[in-house]
């Protein structure tokens, strides 16, 4: 064993010079080629484009007003239509209570309206028949006493043939009075049965009809007297019936007086009658609030109601929130409020819920003054109508308020630009040279950076192989490098982006 490997030790410098010849052949015969140290890189120019201007936020969806809908009357509720959850349109119905004694009510306000204005008919003829009825009395008694007054006269002086003749016309005048009496008397008689009128009517026709009698009875006693002549009794028998006439005729007077006290009644019914009506309405009206209705648009957070239950008016029933104004308030530092202007477009999302979203809406307050705590301005913005659902008062959103653009904005890959010193800085390759570059850089766009000073739009600059550069050292592009680009410039399209935050 020992002598083989002594055997190769030996036969190892013989390889050795072997090769030797062979390198000095090689060298001989074709030069050795220069080795190339240049550090690699990928380098692009900036690219050109538009982009939106964004303010990021952090904000609280603000508590909507919540109502709690309640019956304005009491009863028993017959059924409950709402869910807890639902969202309600204004006027939409929540719930019905036991119409069955409301219709009862309505029917009663109906019957006792309909019995005030009979009675008031009532009274309004009667009140009618009697002033005529009174009328026809005082005319009649005037007659009587004019009829007394002449025949009067006639026994104190004597009559004439011509005023015999027309004592005889006066006794047929009171005899048709009295008959026409007569009649007008029966015919009260019917309507007193019927209680058109009071008893008291009819007790002054019945009187009427008598002092008729006792008219035709004088007018009939004055004839005789004119035909046979008149004695001293008769005198005083004409005397005291003119005075008793005269009576007559101020007691008919004082009656017809009486039909204003008939008109008091009858205003009295009238306003039975407004009140009955009134009372109608009241029950329809009651009979109407039956059905509870949402005063508005709006979520239905909880509902206590059930069928069966009765309540008392006022008694929360279903509790609402509302929808018609459902917002959420961001407080934004002095140098970005300065850019939001009411009308601006949100876009946020939900804490948590990222995937919910995103959500849309527009700036409708920018408050005037810093809240004294944070020192930051209320900005508010209303939740969209479709996702008034969604989100609840109290939940926590992130999102952004587009407040402008920036027009042909340089954009590079956010890996392009380093720290170094506290600086932002990135490194171009000039006549194959790494430069480094401060630069200061403005929106976030996705995984590029906005450079707003420091570069020229034809720069080329190095995204890939920087991190060990230096100033100075030389480089070479990757092989798929070989060739610099141009700079690319993207205007609204496809390529452009979608999102801008602000650089960090």
């Amino acid at each position: 064993m020992r002598q083989h490997s002594l055997c190769i030790l030996a036969f190892l410098p013989v390889l050795a010079f072997g090769a030797g010849c062979v390198e000095k052949q090689s060298v001989a015969g074709e030069e050795k080629p220069a080795t190339d140290d240049r550090s690699e890189v990928r380098m692009q120019p900036p690219r050109i484009a538009d982009i939106p201007e964004l303010v990021r936020f952090s904000a609280t969806v603000t508590n909507p007003e919540v109502i709690g809908v309640s019956s304005q009357l009491p009863g028993t509720i017959a059924q409950v239509l709402v869910d807890e959850g639902q969202v309600v349109e204004k006027d939409q119905e929540l719930l019905r209570l036991d119409e069955q004694e409301l219709k009862l009510h309505v029917e009663q306000a109906t019957k006792a309206l309909s019995g005030a204005e009979v009675r008031l008919e009532q009274l309004r003829l009667a009140a009618v028949i009697e002033q005529e009825s009174l009328e026809l009395g005082v005319k009649q008694a005037e007659s009587a006493l004019a009829q007394i007054q002449a025949k009067a006269k006639m026994v104190e002086e004597g009559a004439r043939p011509e005023e015999k003749r027309q004592v005889a016309a006066v006794v047929e005048m009171a005899r048709t009075q009295m008959e026409a009496m007569g009649r007008e008397t029966e015919r009260m008689k019917g309507l007193y049965a019927d209680e058109v009128i009071p008893k008291q009517r009819l007790e002054q026709l019945e009187d009427g009809y008598k002092v008729a009698q006792a008219q035709f009875q004088q007018a009939s006693e004055q004839l005789k007297l004119v035909q046979l002549g008149a004695r001293e009794e008769d005198r005083e028998a004409m005397a005291a019936a003119v005075d008793q006439m005269r009576h007559a005729v101020a007691m008919a007077q004082v009656g017809l007086k009486q039909i204003e006290a008939r008109k008091l009644d009858i205003k009295a019914t009238e306003l039975a009658v407004d009140q009955a009506r009134t009372a109608l309405e009241l029950a329809k009206l009651a009979a109407g609030k039956a059905v509870v209705k949402a005063p508005c648009r709006g979520f239905v957070d909880a509902v206590s109601a059930k069928g069966g239950m009765l309540v008392a008016p006022g008694t929360p029933l279903i509790t609402l929130a509302v929808l018609d104004k459902l917002e959420a308030r961001a407080l934004l530092q002095q140098a970005e409020v300065m850019k939001v202007r009411s009308g601006m477009e949100v876009t946020y999302t939900v804490d948590g819920a990222e995937q919910a979203g995103p959500f849309r809406g527009k700036v409708v307050h920018v408050g005037a003054m810093a809240d004294l705590m944070t020192r930051g301005f209320p900005v508010d913005f209303a939740v969209a109508e479709k996702d008034m659902g969604l989100l609840k008062g109290g939940m926590h959103v992130k999102g952004e308020i587009t407040v402008g653009t920036h027009a042909r904005a340089m954009l590079l890959p956010a890996s392009a630009v380093l720290r170094r010193e506290g600086a932002k800085v990135v490194f171009v390759v000039e006549d194959g040279l790494a430069r480094q570059r401060k630069v200061e850089t403005g929106m976030n766009v996705g995984k590029e950076l906005e450079v707003v000073s420091g570069l020229s739009a034809d720069s080329q600059v190095v995204h890939e192989g920087h991190l060990g550069l230096v100033d100075g050292v030389a480089v070479k592009p990757a092989a798929s490098d070989a060739t610099a680009a141009e700079p690319t410039e993207v205007g609204g399209g496809p390529g452009a982006p979608t999102e801008a935050t602000p650089a960090q």
